[in-house]
């Protein structure tokens, strides 16, 4: 990549770590030959990856000899991110069926994941690994991808996974050849399409990158990163229109994730419209208060008022240098933007002070004394909100002062009754001593605001500690509906229902929970107490060992 390339991937998350979770998120279950399970392909074009492999679970029990249930199961548990998991299964189908192509197809992908492979179920960021695929790894997808195009000459996914390893290499020229030909086969898969994005890119090409992640969304419209890496392309060739509407589609599909707010307030104001670019500024400063972020604004308001961004685009520049650049001096992109480019740029204005933003960061770094003066430093200067309250609340309760911290709860909800975050903090400050009454806090703030599912979640756990049960159940039942995509609902619902002896649906919620979160070892515990009730001492001393293992790491 060029140099200033890295500058441009600051607008959205950065283009590597993207193009991982792109790839890891696309299903490549498409060009299977074997038709998927009944109930199971259903489950998968709903989304419901997870209930997809517990599906296929049932049936490999009743028929473990069926290579291609494994390959599928496979293929489901390397969209979820389990590549450890995925490689198990991939190796047993091969084991059962040597010929089938596109096992060789799914165990080169589990290689080129840029994911731990064998036992472990984390990414390579975990402590002790790194995050790139090893030239040893791509080594052995190449040999696995030969011998699927031996046994299906026309698996296209197989060229478009030659392309990535290609890409990988550091050669995205060299990829194209593959990719074309996966495209000639499958006009249809957007896998295809994200990997000509990523090899576009790298080669600087940013205006035939935006055009291949336009066709990709057009194939996944509700894929929120290729949204979000698609509009990064367009905003970097100056295309701000197209760039606003995939990040409003974005925003639609995920409304809580300021990311992408804060990349809207990047575009407008890149675009020079004002009102927009600080009221998606706000609305972003706001979702990741709500989530205890830390928010780095992308705009610089100057003493007129006026919002500039803080990033210009590049890629116009470095595509007209890609283009430029004489083949005798290939390192030229290397080293330096060109210095017409670099002239454009303008110098960066100092950004603002942000006392509530220090003051997030004082407390994440252990000093909540530092914390709280600069809490107090910005209520000199200005009108404080739901949500500075709020972080002056925990700081105060950080700080073993819990009248304070309640008093501070207590002036978010005035401020702002609708904003759940003062009900939830000052249901938690209470909860510690009082339980009843901070039961009584949620219950008053659940009234106001049904459907937010932290306070639901923090009610729960408190009726889970008093032993009524069944109203926990409830609120937890609650939690998962308003949110399913959050794992510890359904681990806290597996603990409520093993209390009230509903064992089965305990270990549906705790089996799910793993599925979403694999080396959590709470839940092998969980699960391991079911099994238990169940009669399954086996497992059960199987998931003890598991919780061990993770719990040593």
């Amino acid at each position: 990549m060029h140099p200033p390339a890295r500058q441009s991937s600051l607008l959205l998350l950065p283009a590597l770590i993207l193009c991982l979770a792109l790839l890891a998120g696309c299903s490549l279950l498409e060009s299977s030959p074997d038709p998927a399970p009944s109930g199971v392909t259903e489950q998968i074009q709903a989304g419901q990856r997870r209930e997809a492999i517990l599906t296929l679970n049932s049936l490999i029990r009743n028929e473990p000899g069926n290579a291609s249930l494994y390959a599928e199961r496979a293929e489901i548990f390397l969209d979820l991110g389990s590549p450890g998991q995925a490689q198990q299964d991939v190796s047993k189908a091969l084991e059962l069926d040597p010929q089938m192509a596109d096992a060789w197809r799914i165990k080169a992908a589990v290689l080129l994941s840029g994911k731990a492979v064998g036992p472990v179920l984390a990414p390579r960021s975990a402590p002790g690994m790194d995050d790139k695929t090893t030239p040893d790894e791509i080594a052995a997808a190449r040999k696995a991808l030969e011998r699927c195009l031996e046994i299906d000459p026309n698996n296209a996914l197989a060229y478009t996974l030659k392309g990535r390893a290609f890409r990988l290499e550091g050669n995205p020229a060299a990829a194209l050849d593959d990719l074309r030909k996966a495209e000639e086969l499958d006009p249809q898969e957007p896998l295809t399409y994200i990997e000509f994005a990523e090899c576009y890119t790298a080669l600087g090409q940013w205006t035939k990158a935006a055009d291949s992640f336009d066709e990709a969304v057009d194939l996944q419209p509700d894929s929120v990163n290729l949204l979000m890496n698609a509009a990064h392309a367009h905003w970097n060739i100056g295309e701000f229109g197209p760039a606003i509407d995939q990040l409003e589609r974005a925003a639609a599909l995920r409304p809580g994730d300021h990311t992408i707010f804060a990349n809207l307030a990047l575009v407008h104001a890149a675009d020079d419209d004002q009102d927009e670019a600080k009221h998606y500024d706000s609305l972003a400063r706001r979702k990741a208060a709500l989530q205890n972020l830390r928010y780095a604004s992308p705009i610089i308001v100057d003493e007129d008022g006026k919002a500039k961004p803080a990033l210009t685009p590049s890629g116009l520049e470095i595509e007209k240098q890609a283009l430029a650049e004489a083949p005798a001096q290939p390192e030229a992109a290397e080293d330096a933007a060109p210095v017409e480019a670099q002239a454009e740029q303008p110098a960066p204005l100092p950004l603002p002070r942000d006392l509530m933003a220090e003051a997030r960061t004082a407390l994440d770094n252990g000093n909540p004394d530092a914390a709280l003066a600069l809490v107090s430093e910005h209520f000199d200067k200005t009108e404080p909100t739901a949500t500075d309250l709020c972080f002056q609340a925990r700081v105060l309760s950080t700080l073993k002062e819990p009248e304070m911290a309640a008093d501070a709860a207590r002036k978010a909800i005035r401020t702002d009754p609708d904003d759940f975050c003062g009900y939830n903090n000052l249901g938690v400050i209470t909860a510690a001593a009082d339980p009843q009454a901070a039961i009584a806090v949620f219950t008053k703030g659940i009234e106001r605001l049904p459907n937010v599912p932290e306070m639901l979640n923090e009610r729960g756990k408190l009726y889970l500690n008093t032993e009524q049960y069944e109203n926990a159940e409830k609120d937890f039942d609650a939690c998962v509906e308003a949110d399913p995509n959050t794992a510890v609902y359904r681990l806290h619902r597996a603990i409520a229902r093993y209390h009230l002896g509903q064992y089965d649906k305990a270990l549906e919620d705790a089996d799910k929970y793993l599925l979403m979160n694999p080396s959590a070892p709470e839940g092998y515990r969980t699960r391991a107490a079911i099994q238990r009730k169940l009669g399954n001492a086996e497992q059960a001393e199987k998931d003890l060992e598991t919780a061990k293992s993770f719990q040593a790491q």
